[in-house]
């Protein structure tokens, strides 16, 4: 995906879909789940969730209605009520993990630091002790929108609102600016990056190795297509000219035969691939082909051995040794190696913790287990929403006599002078495009509406041909600066418009409802009057600029309603001409 950043290795581990280890080998199994201290599972059908430890005993019994995150590094995440708490395992029962509650966001807990978001704040690192260390403040000036949901060898990946990556460091510094187009996780010292290079002609995408100083190791070559891109055990995973290949830490490459048509995970000796018909076999780094390509799924077991499945329809899983020989016949449907839990096995609708030799561990079977590192997702969002700084945006583009350049009673033909009218025909309103604005989570634009069509159809009989000329009369009637966010604007954001306006000298006329699905407000200051208008419910505003004399101010006036206050101004203005088209126009905006 372009414009992201890249997460690879800790997440999400699809569960039973197909054989699948958790990390890609047994080493990388192992030393990820050795951090695992309990896994959310069911004991029932419908029922709460409860944490095992890796003898199989049930803690927490039916604790969570939601399901956890698994307990890593001491502490785990769930959503509870608008938002995720994060626990950490106490005597008695799960703690709060210090003021982690009501978050929008949570990560996991990796090398003492783990990343949140609370409600309308940017996005916080928690220390060991659940207190904030550093925040993701903006970076020269653009925000940090999301981040990687851990740490990954004393590095976190971000990006900013310019949809560039870089890496914080542990104690909030920038370790590596923000310059690239994606960026993956560190692992074995070494980070995969992308750039755009080339003109605004002819543009390409560029991969990059770096290490932790941000300098380039090696090039991907052009024509090799990552398929993973993020180191495993020294390698990554790309196609060049339909032949799968592995690049090491150096950039230099293990080309396999073409009848391995795609790999699919790999240690530091072996990889495990499919062919053309989708048979799963087993390679050594040299290309040999050690294990024969006719399983229907295999994974990584312990000490280079492997788990295969023959047939889905057997419901049975074989462990393999390195030269394919069978050492133990597991009957399950489907097995996963899981570390120190050792492996969680299916038989029909339950789920049990087994041992190597297919013994069960513990006395409980499950309904269902889950792997997942966060409760949430793979990414910590920022829900900062600096309200009062796009409110003095958006009353900022208000000028003497309109917004902007465009002036009220300007004529059309002013307004889009050098424009050809045939692109304007019979048009009561136009976006005027020089006038949008784009910030971090919102966005605006301005539209230009006219009492009169701004063209009319000019035909000449004596040639019996015809044009379209701007119409004298249609003049700018109402100038609406349209405002869409990604937060709820609602109450809040109309107030906060109200508060930034009088604090710019705007006196109220009006305030109330309209129709009872919006805010209202009318403003006045000078030859000037605004209009504020926000849904109740909703991501939007518009604040409409117009002449302080217009017909529409009484118009939107009496079509108010639930009045909260109202000015002497107004009330003396209470018998001013009504002109529904004008009404018409602005709320609609």
């Amino acid at each position: 995906m372009k414009n992201s950043i890249r997460f690879y290795g800790l997440g999400a581990i699809a569960m039973f879909g197909a054989l699948l280890t958790s990390c890609g080998s047994e080493n990388a199994t192992d030393s990820f789940f050795n951090d695992v201290d309990l896994i959310p599972v069911t004991l029932s059908k419908d029922g709460k969730w409860s944490m095992i430890n890796d003898k199989g005993e049930v803690v927490y019994e039916d604790e969570f209605k939601n399901r956890p995150s698994m307990c890593y590094n001491g502490v785990f995440s769930v959503e509870e009520g608008d938002g995720f708490t994060i626990y950490k395992m106490g005597s008695k029962g799960p703690e709060v993990f210090g003021e982690a509650e009501n978050l929008k966001y949570a990560g996991y807990m990796n090398e003492g630091l783990i990343p949140v978001t609370f409600p309308k704040k940017r996005i916080s690192v928690l220390d060991k002790n659940g207190k904030q260390k550093f925040e993701l403040a903006p970076v020269k000036g653009s925000e940090v929108v999301s981040c990687a949901d851990g740490f990954q060898e004393g590095l976190l990946a971000f990006k900013t609102e310019e949809d560039k990556c870089g890496y914080y460091n542990t104690s909030g510094e920038i370790a590596i600016q923000p310059t690239y187009v994606s960026a993956s996780r560190f692992s074995d010292g070494l980070a995969v990056v992308s750039q755009e290079v080339g003109d605004s002609t002819d543009t390409k995408t560029e991969y990059l190795v770096i290490n932790k100083k941000g300098e380039t190791v090696f090039k991907i070559k052009d024509g090799y297509e990552l398929h993973s891109e993020q180191f495993m055990n020294g390698y990554l995973s790309a196609k060049n000219e339909d032949r799968s290949i592995l690049i090491d830490k150096k950039g230099e490459i293990i080309k396999f035969p073409a009848k391995i048509s795609s790999i699919l995970t790999w240690n530091d000796k072996y990889v495990i691939f499919s062919n053309e018909e989708n048979s799963y076999g087993v390679a050594n780094m040299e290309g040999e082909i050690i294990i024969r390509p006719k399983y229907y799924s295999m994974a990584f077991d312990t000490d280079n051995n492997f788990l295969a499945c023959k047939d889905p329809k057997d419901k049975e899983v074989l462990r393999l040794d390195k030269e394919g020989n069978e050492i133990t016949k597991l009957d399950y449907e489907n097995v996963i190696y899981l570390g120190k839990f050792g492996y969680i096995a299916k038989d029909g609708n339950t789920i049990s913790l087994i041992d190597k030799e297919g013994k069960t561990v513990g006395n409980n079977d499950f309904y269902e287990i889950s792997t997942r590192v966060t409760a949430c997702t793979q990414l910590v969002e920022s829900d900062y929403f600096n309200a009062e700084a796009i409110a003095g945006t958006v009353v900022g583009m208000i000028a003497q006599n309109g917004v902007g350049k465009i002036k009220i009673g300007e004529p059309a033909s002013q307004v889009f002078k050098g424009a050809d009218p045939s692109s304007f025909s019979y048009s009561y309103s136009k976006e005027i495009e020089d006038l949008s604005k784009k910030g971090f989570r919102y966005n605006i634009n301005c539209q230009a509406n006219f009492n009169e069509s701004m063209t009319n159809w000019d035909y000449d009989y004596s040639t019996y041909q015809g044009k379209y000329v701007w119409n004298p009369a249609s003049k700018v009637e109402t100038i609406s600066i349209n405002l869409s966010t990604q937060n709820d604007w609602g109450k809040d954001g109309f107030d906060t418009l109200l508060k930034v306006l009088k604090g710019k000298g705007w006196k109220e006329y009006k305030v109330g409802e309209m129709y009872n699905v919006s805010y209202m407000g009318i403003l006045k200051k000078g030859a000037n009057c605004v209009f504020v208008e926000c849904p109740k419910e909703g991501q939007r505003a518009t604040v409409s600029v117009t002449a302080a004399d217009s017909p529409a101010v009484s118009a939107v006036s009496s079509s108010m309603t639930s009045v909260t206050s109202e000015s002497k101004e107004a009330k003396a203005d209470a018998n001013a001409p009504v002109v529904e088209e004008a009404v018409a126009t602005d709320t609609a905006n």
